[in-house]
């Protein structure tokens, strides 16, 4: 059964919430007209990261670290690597500040 930490819920909850009251509605509909920066953020984020991480996570410990960790725990973390490669957090804050200023620019510094 899986445990959720409420207190880190809570944070993640209090840090994203203030982006989202501010989303602009219009911006949201104008993604579409340039889609561009959309496209690169999820290919990005979607194809090359989590092969990026899942190559790394197995030279690091299937090779480097194999003599420290024990095989299941090295296939765990293997994962963890993986799960954190697939997380799109660059997309949504980019996609978040993108549709809060309406300007992409913004969202790249």
């Amino acid at each position: 059964m899986a445990h959720i930490n409420l207190v880190v819920a809570v944070f993640i909850w209090v840090m994203i919430y203030p982006m989202m009251i501010q989303i602009d509605g219009s911006a949201v509909k104008d993604v579409g007209k340039k889609p561009r920066g959309l496209v690169l953020t999820l290919v990005i984020n979607w194809l090359i990261k989590p092969f990026t991480m899942a190559a790394l996570s197995v030279l690091f410990f299937q090779s480097i670290f194999a003599p420290f960790v024990d095989p299941q725990s090295a296939s765990e973390y293997i994962a963890g690597m993986i799960l954190l490669g697939v997380a799109p957090c660059t997309a949504m804050a980019s996609f978040c500040s993108t549709a809060r200023y309406a300007n992409a620019r913004a969202a790249a510094c």
